[in-house]
């Protein structure tokens, strides 16, 4: 949902299309992030150190976009926070599209009531519920433990784009 150029080019090809966005913690988000560029080898730094690092891994922001400059692949790395920035992100979608093709829900409520969760989706949608006997985890990851100081710190960060958001939507 981050880059640019795609919510204009998925208006040019599907205009009518519903559009569903899930969105997690932007912490957890971050954090999760963080933990699989060091499973795939992309990261060694701790991750305050990466935090840090972020700005200046990515480049400027580029004013005409809203968009780091950085390769798609540094990006995809080290873009720890700012892909947790969902409400910069979702505005470009709604600058293409009406509200009423967007569908925002909460990974957290996916994982926790994923049958209540996705009737919403299907619903939204116009499609059959699935059988609810279908859902099951795949590709979870062992539970992280981040530092309360740190979670904390992070939260602080997010506090006035998650408010951003809110008023977005």
């Amino acid at each position: 949902i981050y880059h640019p150029d795609v919510p204009s080019r998925v208006k040019s090809t599907v205009p009518s299309v519903k559009l569903i966005a899930i969105l997690r913690s932007p912490v957890d988000r971050a954090y999760s992030h963080y933990r699989h560029s060091v499973r795939h080898g992309l990261e060694s730094l701790p991750f305050r150190d990466a935090l840090q690092a972020e700005a200046d891994r990515l480049g400027q922001l580029n004013p005409s976009s809203n968009m780091i400059t950085a390769a798609p692949e540094t990006y995809e790395a080290y873009a720890y926070q700012s892909k947790g920035i969902y409400a910069d992100q979702l505005a470009r979608w709604l600058h293409v599209f009406p509200r009423s093709q967007l569908y925002v829900l909460k990974a957290e409520d996916l994982f926790e009531r994923p049958t209540e969760t996705l009737g919403h989706a299907c619903r939204f949608l116009g499609v059959p519920e699935p059988d609810s006997d279908l859902y099951r985890s795949y590709n979870r990851a062992a539970p992280a433990i981040l530092a309360p100081s740190l979670k904390d710190e992070l939260a602080r960060y997010f506090r006035p784009h998650n408010d951003r958001l809110s008023e977005l939507l």
